[in-house]
């Protein structure tokens, strides 16, 4: 229930990276939801409202530069 950048939260995004690595995925995008956006009410689920909290952002493009570190930062690690 809570945007966050990959590798902060519960969805295994290290793993999933590690293991499309290892299938030799080398291409990713990034849909930085890291603030509240116009469509994001249509996106969620029965009842469930995604929160942006924590790792709230001023504007887009900090809430971009946030989620481009922080893809950056999971993949350095692997090397």
């Amino acid at each position: 229930g809570k945007v966050v950048p990959a590798g902060k939260g519960i969805g295994h995004v290290p793993a999933i990276l590690n293991e499309f690595q290892n299938l030799g995925g080398t291409s990713v995008s990034i849909e930085p939801h890291l603030t509240i956006f116009n469509g994001l009410a249509e996106l969620e689920q029965s009842g469930n409202i995604s929160k942006v909290d924590a790792f709230a952002y001023p504007t887009r493009d900090a809430a971009f530069d946030a989620a481009c570190d922080a893809l950056k930062s999971l993949l350095n690690d692997k090397h």
